[in-house]
Formats: structure tokens, C-alpha cells, sequence
């Protein structure tokens, strides 16, 4: 058990003004029996080794990683998980004995979101919308759960060509293709699939009008729609995927979950959270910050 008597954390990135982690965080501390802080600092890619270098220097426990450090932050580790390293994106650092090791707690809670809703992937299509960290720990977690083949879909579409080699390197999986997101051709790919998955930040707070597809008749009434953005619970992407008659999955148990796994990890802990009841109460937060 490390010691617990002021644990210092943060989350980094650029921009924060949408997270919930300072929240969540809060609630884990004390759930976990933990004295502490959690703080955000905005953090610019070119400031990121400095930065790093001045948590180890203040004596921080970990962090957490986001948009859009997720994946060049392993270039500064000094140890790497071996989750971090397959999905090749860390989203948090434990810091020991001034030390940096990497993991990545998004692919576990994306499976145990899968568990929940007794989605089996087995020998199906999935269609993942961006190429960033987070999609990084979700292809990876298909592949493990057996999909039989993946489109993935990003606005640049060099960024996903080059997580598709990376995948065809590191996962030994061949059945993926790369396309623009806004190419036409997605929509088709779309009806075939069995689950699709937004991965991008289109559609948080506070640009909630904007969506990553636009869902035009009601062609997917087989399909499971997960969004990882939790701010607003219900996105526009999942709220035209609903009336579409699509299954939906918004992102906020995920959030949840890959915070207590990384709370775990800092705290050398094991301590059971009541899902329903934190997501409750975060629910409750973003309705009364006027975020949701």
C-alpha cells in the first residue's frame, strides 16, 4: 500500500475545460479513504517535458493523460505498461521513485462497459470513428474480443493509415481499413456493422451540435452506438442514433471506470465503487453546472 497520507494528482492536457475528472477524482479520494488533491493543468505539446520533469520534482503521486498527449507521452515514460505499449497510448503515469511508468485503464473500461451491456463481439464488424489515444485502447480491445473486421474513420485520414499500420504491426490483424470521415463510402460500412464507436472529442461541451455522423434513416436499428464523450451524457451523435432506433452507450461508465483503475494503480488499493451511484451523482454535478 503506498502512502496515502497527501497523494498529489492532476490531470494534463490542452484544452480542460470540460472535464469532470476534478469531480470524479474527488469522490474516489475520499472513497478510497484518501487524503489529497486532484488538480488540471493546460499543458501544450511543446511545454510537455518540462512539465513532466516539474511533476517529479513536486512530488506527485500520477496523473492523468488527455487530448492530446495520450499517445506522444510514451516518448517520455521511463516505464511502460503493457497496455499502454499494445495500444500504444498511456492515459495514466504513476510517478515512483522519480520515475514515469505509463498505463492505459481506457481499454479496460471500454470492455467492462461491453460486459455490462452483454455486447459480444465475436466474428462482427465495428466501425470506429477517430485515431487518437482513445481509439488506440478501443481497437485493441476489439481485436482481443475477437471482431472480425474494423473501419476506422478520422478527419486526417494519413493519422488513421498510420494506426492501421500500427495495428497490422502490433496486433497482427489484418481485416482494416482507413477512410476520411466524412467520406461517403462510411455510411455503407456503417449498415454492415455491428457496433460503432465515436472516439473524437466532436460533440462535447461546449460544442454539443456538433456530431461525428449524421444518422439519416433507419438503417441501424441492429447497430450498438457508443460514444466515449460524457459531456453531455446524451450527445447529439446519441441522440440521433436513439430515434434512428439504434441501441446506444454514452461514455460516462467508461469514464468512470478507467478513473477507478487508475485511482487503483495510484493508490496500490482494491476498493469495489458503486456504479450506479457515482454516475448518479456525476449525473447530478453536470445538471447543476448547466453542462448537460
Amino acid at each position: 500500500m503506498r502512502d496515502s497520507k497527501n497523494i498529489r494528482l492532476a490531470l494534463i492536457g490542452y484544452p480542460l475545460g470540460h472535464s469532470l475528472s476534478p469531480m470524479l477524482h474527488a469522490y474516489l479520494l475520499e472513497s478510497f479513504g484518501l487524503h489529497g488533491e486532484y488538480q488540471t493543468f493546460e499543458i501544450k505539446s511543446t511545454d510537455l517535458p518540462q512539465a513532466l520533469d516539474w511533476f517529479k520534482r513536486q512530488g506527485f503521486t500520477g496523473f492523468n493523460v488527455t487530448i492530446p498527449h495520450k499517445q506522444t507521452i510514451l516518448n517520455f515514460l521511463d516505464e511502460i505498461h503493457e497496455d499502454a505499449g499494445i495500444s500504444g497510448a498511456a492515459n495514466t503515469v504513476l510517478i515512483r521513485n522519480e520515475k514515469l511508468l505509463g498505463f492505459n485503464t481506457d481499454g479496460l473500461a471500454f470492455t467492462l462497459v461491453l460486459k455490462k451491456h452483454g455486447v459480444d463481439l465475436a466474428h462482427k464488424t465495428a466501425v470506429v470513428l477517430g485515431a487518437g489515444g482513445a481509439a488506440c485502447a478501443v481497437l485493441h480491445q476489439l481485436i482481443c474480443a475477437g471482431i472480425q473486421e474494423i473501419h476506422l474513420c478520422n478527419r486526417t485520414l494519413s493519422n488513421a493509415e498510420e494506426l492501421v499500420k500500427r495495428i497490422l504491426t502490433t496486433a497482427q490483424f489484418s481485416n482494416i481499413q482507413a477512410a476520411e470521415l466524412n467520406n461517403p463510402k462510411n455510411a455503407d460500412a456503417i449498415k454492415r456493422a455491428h457496433i460503432l464507436v465515436n472516439t473524437t472529442p466532436l460533440g462535447m461541451w461546449p460544442n454539443t451540435e456538433t456530431t461525428p455522423f449524421v444518422f439519416r434513416d433507419n438503417s441501424v436499428r441492429h447497430l450498438i452506438v457508443m460514444d466515449l464523450v460524457y459531456n453531455p451524457v446524451e450527445t447529439t451523435f446519441l441522440r440521433m442514433a436513439r430515434d434512428a432506433g439504434a441501441k446506444i452507450v454514452d461514455g460516462l461508465d467508461m469514464f468512470i471506470l478507467q478513473g477507478v483503475e487508475a485511482m487503483r494503480i495510484w493508490s496500490d488499493r482494491d476498493v469495489q465503487i458503486d456504479l450506479k451511484k457515482l454516475r448518479h451523482y456525476l449525473k447530478e454535478r453536470l445538471r447543476t453546472h448547466g453542462q448537460n
